[in-house]
């Protein structure tokens, strides 16, 4: 049990220090979580979009990884009582692909995709599963392709 603590605490301190320092660790580090998300059971409830995962028929908390093919090498999930409360993606080269944060299972709030080469591709809002609020778009030069705002997944504005 202390085991799975310490890595748990260890990895939310790596996110922590990661996003305000934009530090890049190894790929073994980045790959690295108390589980594969494949080995945790998902205990889906009435609404389609509840999820919740469980080890040995308990919700699990903690680390779990899924390993990509393709340019993104990992996701790591970090899941509180069986519920993932933030997903971070990394290139094969290092560097992050990914962060979402959630509530209650669904994205809330700020999500970031990243191109390989550290700029942002696309920075959108969700409140409970469903667009709100700014959504922009970057080339990989960091200029603004388009900028939008929703409204409870409803499209209000948008500029090219």
């Amino acid at each position: 049990m202390r085991k799975h603590f310490f890595s748990a605490t260890t990895c939310l301190l790596f996110l922590f220090f990661t996003s305000s320092l934009q530090i890049q660790p190894t790929t073994h580090e980045q790959c690295s979580g108390d589980q594969l998300l494949a080995d945790l059971v998902i205990d889906q409830k009435n609404d389609v979009q509840s999820v919740v995962y469980l080890l040995n028929d308990v919700p699990y908390n903690g680390t779990a990884v899924r390993h990509m093919d393709g340019a993104e090498s990992c996701i790591l999930y970090i899941i509180e009582n069986g519920v993932i409360v933030k997903r971070w993606g990394f290139f094969s080269n290092g560097i992050l692909s990914r962060e979402e944060y959630f509530k209650d299972g669904l994205p809330h709030g700020l999500s970031i995709q990243y191109f390989e080469n550290g700029q942002k591709a696309l920075e959108t809002n969700y409140k409970s599963g469903v667009l709100h609020g700014n959504a922009n778009k970057y080339a990989k030069d960091g200029s603004t392709l388009r900028v939008a705002k929703y409204n409870l997944g409803n499209l209000i504005s948008e500029k090219f």
